[in-house]
């Protein structure tokens, strides 16, 4: 809600450290006709900022990775890790069935590269594992059909200790599967109507840089910024009209937890998350989204105005954590100053510029297939601590040389995941999904998020949720969950 304070509205560039914010303004007051709107701009302003951009679609060409000057903030050159000069890359688009295939080359000066394709389901020759890298000068093949349900995917540098730093200067992009025809059937926003938007954190700075300079701290509780970029840019607003439009977000952070919701409670329903439709619609104003988590989400604007906006935002939130409000690595918490998991945050602003626009609704979702827990034949047993300053699994370190176990393709599994520390533990699995285990209560289903089909950030989990990563957000909690294995080859 705006103060009752009066202001000249006026045009404000993005604040950096400390420096004037137009949103940070509006917030404060309203236009002097006296007009007051709670959480909306008032109508007739215009925007400032910077028109939202999409990434290009990529269109078969070679996917090259490389180091490219781009002009992120007016008037500054920022240095990107980008694919093709696309910072974020480009938008892979590709229809259910279709085979992907391309050549990934490394141009980079001195950093070994290889993609991941996360989310789909790829044959381990091809799927991006750290130990499938390449030097700078070198190049690889990838080629395989996608074959799974039509999604929002991504794909990102999986450089082995480099995959924080190359997708926080760049390395990431949307890999979305599509159906068309059947979300025509459905009834689904398509086309331009259907808006992917990658929201990642940065860490402002006087020279506009994407420095990656974590301190210990920073290496164990996650790097965080005060600035959030949407497709790279930031202060981003787009142009809508007051029709029912398809969001697909996309956390790319290295860190950061958003609580999503619009500046004036404008309600939002969630069709989809990592694995596709959910096969449900269910109305929110706010949830929650971990890094490398996907939503899509059907947002109508027909209660605002010509010329009138709203706000994305993250909105304020309690963690028991250092640097998040408290609690965790031996209970001291605090941490150093300067960004804090839960801060509140301006993601982006929604003008609308044209009046009218289609506001169909699909009424009923397609369930997504799921394994079946009476099929399981054999539990796993996952303690995430830590051990020496370092996160461990079972007590045991990440190794490049050592395979834990082996999941028999195609069988059913269920896996029991216990947090024994005070940080979120996005748990995302290749070539699997997994599915909520029937009877689980509020308490431990609020823990858990996805990389499949679950709307599991605003709802008790039911057996028909699917869902990869699970997310255990409090110390000495443990959830669990059932996984089938593919044959991806």
């Amino acid at each position: 809600m705006f103060s009752q304070e009066n202001l000249n509205l006026q045009q404000h560039e993005p604040s950096f450290n400390g420096e004037p914010n137009r949103r940070k303004v509006l917030k404060k007051g309203l236009l002097s006709t006296g007009f007051l709107f709670a959480g909306s701009r008032p109508a007739f302003a215009v925007p400032s900022g910077n028109e939202l951009p999409v990434p290009a679609t990529w269109d078969g060409e070679p996917l090259v990775v490389d180091e490219t000057n781009r002009q992120i903030w007016p008037g500054y050159t920022t240095t990107c890790l980008t694919v093709n000069g696309s910072f974020p890359a480009p938008i892979i688009r590709l229809n259910q069935g279709d085979l992907f295939s391309a050549q990934i080359i490394n141009r980079l000066n001195s950093q070994a590269v290889v993609l991941h394709w996360h989310g789909l389901l790829a044959p381990s020759a091809y799927d991006g594992h750290p130990r499938q890298v390449v030097s700078p000068g070198q190049s690889y093949q990838v080629s395989f059909p996608v074959h799974q349900e039509p999604s929002t995917c991504w794909y990102h540098s999986h450089s082995h200790g480099l995959t924080g730093e190359h997708v926080y200067k760049g390395l990431a992009g949307f890999f979305i599967i599509d159906n068309p025809e059947r979300d025509a059937a459905l009834g689904l926003p398509t086309g331009t109507r259907d808006v992917p938007l990658m929201i990642r954190d940065w860490k402002s700075n006087t020279t506009r840089s994407l420095s990656y300079a974590p301190s210990n701290f920073e290496h164990m509780w996650g790097y965080l910024g005060d600035t959030v970029l949407v497709n790279g840019t930031p202060d981003a607003w787009m142009s809508v009209d007051q029709g029912l439009w398809r969001f697909r977000l996309l956390n790319g952070s290295n860190a950061r937890v958003y609580r999503l919701a619009f500046s004036d409670n404008l309600p939002m329903t969630i069709i989809g998350s990592d694995g596709g439709l959910t096969g449900e619609k269910t109305s929110v104003t706010s949830f929650d989204l971990g890094p490398g988590q996907r939503a899509e989400i059907l947002v109508s604007f027909a209660n605002l105005r010509s010329r009138q906006s709203t706000f994305l935002k993250s909105l304020a939130f309690t963690e028991g954590r250092p640097g998040g409000g408290g609690g965790g690595m031996g209970g001291g918490g605090g941490g150093p100053a300067g960004p804090r998991q839960g801060d509140a945050l301006d993601i982006m602003e929604f003008y609308v510029g044209t009046t009218g626009g289609d506001q169909t609704d699909p009424q009923e979702l397609p369930t997504p297939p799921l394994p079946k827990p009476e099929l399981s034949r054999r539990t796993r047993s996952f303690a995430m601590n830590i051990t020496n300053g370092n996160h461990t699994i079972n007590g045991l370190t990440y190794s490049l040389s050592r395979n834990d176990f082996t999941a028999p393709a195609g069988e059913v599994e269920i896996w029991q995941f216990q947090n024994q520390n005070g940080m979120h533990h996005p748990m995302h699995c290749h070539g699997a999904f997994f599915v909520s285990s029937p009877g689980m209560d509020q308490a431990i289903s609020s823990l858990l998020t996805m990389d499949c089909v679950t709307p599991s950030w605003f709802t008790p989990m039911k057996q028909s949720e699917w869902q990869s990563p699970l997310e255990t957000g409090e110390a000495n909690t443990s959830c669990t969950a059932i996984i089938s294995s593919m044959n991806t080859t």
